[in-house]
């Protein structure tokens, strides 16, 4: 069984590799701002602040005065907030985001394509597999396990590239899909937001500035 334990630990290599790789993408995106945020929106309401005040200095504003502001930073923040999640749960399960923001159809396909691509990738690593290997040639649950050892013994490493390759590419594709699923649910989210679909109501509590959504 020394053959079929190999192939098994190399194929969770691969799979291993194409999770690692998504991971590093993800930390790559959020270090390029405040973590975990989009920016958009609170860019977007620096610039209008910063022209409203003009040549004004916070240091010469009453804290009235700046408190509506904090507050116009505080909604935009949450909103680059909801932006940045639904892109992350798109990201770790394509649809999710779309689903989240109400674009049932946008979900479904991303989920299917996701399936679809892992499906395929399996699919295509088992039957490029050596073909006395594969269960129309073995019973796995009836042949004795002599047999089935001597059956993977008998193959080399070389036997198995073909299916390695297919599952290597395979990881690629579904990085490819949970990248651009989680690009179109950010766009989807911003789109809802803008669109008036998702609302942040000031919450206002003692002590506390709060905000919920509401959609």
């Amino acid at each position: 069984m020394k053959h079929f334990t190999l192939f098994i630990f190399l194929a969770a290599g691969i799979v291993s590799a194409g999770f690692a790789q998504e991971m590093k993408t993800k930390v790559t995106v959020r270090d390029k701002s405040m973590p975990g945020f989009d920016q958009s929106y609170l860019k977007e309401e620096n610039r209008a602040i910063s022209e409203a005040l003009g040549d004004q200095k916070f240091g010469e504003m009453t804290l009235n005065e700046l408190k509506p502001y904090q507050e116009r930073l505080r909604l935009a923040s949450r909103k680059d907030l909801f932006v940045s999640q639904s892109g992350a749960m798109s990201f770790m399960i394509p649809g999710a985001g779309q689903f989240h923001n109400g674009d049932a159809l946008g979900g479904t396909l991303f989920l299917l394509l996701d399936l679809a691509t892992i499906a395929g990738s399996l699919t295509g690593a088992y039957f490029l597999l050596p073909a006395d290997l594969r269960f129309d040639r073995i019973d796995y649950f009836n042949t004795p396990i002599s047999t089935i050892r001597a059956s993977w013994e008998g193959k080399t490493i070389v036997d198995f590239l073909p299916s390695f390759g297919v599952m290597a590419g395979g990881a690629l594709v579904n990085l490819g899909v949970r990248m651009l699923a989680s690009h179109n649910a950010r766009e989807t989210a911003k789109a809802a937001i803008d669109s008036g679909a998702v609302k942040f109501d000031l919450d206002v509590t003692p002590g506390i500035l709060g905000l919920k959504i509401t959609m």
